[in-house]
């Protein structure tokens, strides 16, 4: 049997399963995520000075002023997992 042409043999140990036919060759990455939405927001707590509630007292106002909560929201499809076998 003939030595593929050079430019069809993959680097770093990996080889082609069929030399000659390189559409045999595609596949989706295990990390393959077609859709994905992100969102992340930021709301800001109302205590402290100038704020609805305990804005009255200065040592509330300071201790519990100016705190926010932050988060991500995620929703994709795709697998989150990679199945291999060892041999």
């Amino acid at each position: 049997m003939p030595r593929p042409p050079r430019s069809v043999v993959f680097r770093y140990g990996s080889q082609r399963q069929d030399y000659y036919n390189l559409n045999a060759e595609w596949a989706l990455a295990p990390v393959d995520t077609p859709m994905r939405f992100t969102n992340a927001f930021t709301y800001a707590l109302p205590f402290g000075k100038r704020k609805r509630f305990l804005s009255k007292s200065k040592w509330m106002a300071y201790a519990v002023g100016g705190w926010q909560l932050n988060g991500t929201i995620i929703h994709q499809t795709g697998s989150r997992s990679s199945f291999t076998s060892r041999t």
